[in-house]
């Protein structure tokens, strides 16, 4: 087997004081805006502020919100089937931004106001969970699993809009009603470099067979490393059938 040895290097550097302040805001049920690697998010993790950031973005509920956590915790949220693992392994190993539409484990959500559980699944039993978003909102994920909560997040801006890696792109109409951001356009802007980056690629793994749903920030590297394991005919590509 050919190797893979890509790696998306970040430069280790944000800011801890200002991801400590955020989480003292989301765990007190408030909903905050991050900077990842593909621009800014929004993040909550309790029904009043998921529900509040739909309203912000303007967004249907059936466009779900997704699940942020790490590789180290994919297999408590989520039925990961064995088939994937390696390949989620190896993508991990390189840094690879990148969402798993995958069936969710009860267990982890069982405790969760059902409200908010219907704005982050789809009617299948699924949700996107992603790894590797970046330094900041990886931190906060970090703190939240300590706590036993789970973040939900969407991008911050109304729905098909868009905010190009730049905090003042978000709008007044978001920024104004989230109560504490973060900002850093240094730290977006390493990864932010043309159209493919304002979003992260998602992959559906509930069957044998991962159908790339869609294309994003290093989309040509996770084609190469889904070629590696699955062969260039055991996966599909169906760029823009995420819901």
């Amino acid at each position: 087997m050919k190797l893979f040895t890509f790696i998306d290097q970040e430069t280790g550097k944000y800011n801890i004081e200002e991801v400590n302040r955020a989480y003292s805001v989301l765990k007190s049920g408030g909903l905050v805006i991050s900077p990842t690697k593909v621009g800014y998010i929004m993040v909550g993790c309790t029904f009043e502020s998921i529900k509040r950031k739909f309203d912000l973005k303007q967004r249907k509920k059936s466009k779900s919100a997704v699940i942020l956590t790490r590789y180290e915790n994919l297999e408590v949220v989520s039925l990961v089937p064995s088939i994937h693992q390696k390949f989620i392994s190896l993508l991990n190993q390189s840094n690879l931004l990148c969402g798993f539409i995958l069936k969710r484990n009860k267990d982890a959500f069982v405790t969760l106001n059902k409200d908010l559980v219907d704005y982050t699944k789809q009617p299948n039993e699924t949700s996107c969970f992603v790894i590797n978003h970046g330094l900041y909102s990886e931190q906060l994920e970090k703190f939240a699993t300590l706590d036993n909560i789970l973040l939900f997040a969407s991008s911050a801006n109304k729905s098909g809009t868009g905010n190009k890696g730049k905090f003042k792109n978000i709008g007044d109409s978001i920024i104004k009603n989230v109560n504490y951001s973060i900002i850093d356009d240094e730290y977006v802007a390493q990864r932010y470099q043309d159209k493919e980056a304002e979003q992260g690629v998602m992959i559906d793994l509930t069957s044998d067979v991962p159908s790339l749903i869609r294309l994003g920030l290093f989309s040509d590297k996770i084609v190469q490393l889904l070629s590696l394991i699955y062969g260039e005919k055991g996966f599909t590509i169906n760029h823009g059938a995420y819901p």
